[in-house]
């Protein structure tokens, strides 16, 4: 849905809570600068996350190396979304995550629903943030005005 925000958003009078901007809300707050992405291709390859980190927030954006891409769609869109947790998925991931840490991601985006369930915290050794998350508690917070 947030693929569409900018067709959206000007068309009706009620905010849209782009998941973006919870994200890079959390990720100013830990001081974070550069994210690595994951999750499905159309995620990975948008730019519905990097527009909006890099504009509102000054976040660089990086996603793994294009042969890893079709892989990770994979993971996402046949595993995990079936509910599918193989320690193969968790450790492509986790190598994932290690590729983008050594290319400079100082967090990570788990931008798919089940990639926490996936991934927990504690498993890697820089912060991630996961999107779902990260969405609800901003919708919270706008519905009690915080």
């Amino acid at each position: 849905p947030h693929m569409v925000y900018d067709f959206v958003q000007p068309k009706i009078e009620i905010p849209i809570l782009h998941i973006a901007d919870a994200t890079g809300k959390e990720a100013q707050r830990l001081g974070l600068q550069t994210l690595g992405l994951l999750g499905n291709k159309p995620t990975m390859t948008g730019n519905f996350i990097p527009k909006v980190l890099l504009k509102s927030y000054g976040i660089k954006t990086i996603i793994p190396e294009e042969e890893a891409i079709p892989k990770a769609h994979h993971y996402v869109s046949k595993e995990l979304t079936q509910g599918v947790f193989s320690e193969e998925a968790r450790a492509f991931f986790l190598e994932q995550i290690k590729s983008l840490q050594a290319r400079g991601a100082d967090g990570i985006i788990l931008g798919c629903t089940e990639l926490p369930l996936l991934i927990k915290p504690n498993d890697v050794d820089i912060p991630t943030l996961a999107t779902t998350n990260l969405h609800a508690q901003m919708g919270v917070d706008f519905i009690f005005n915080k």
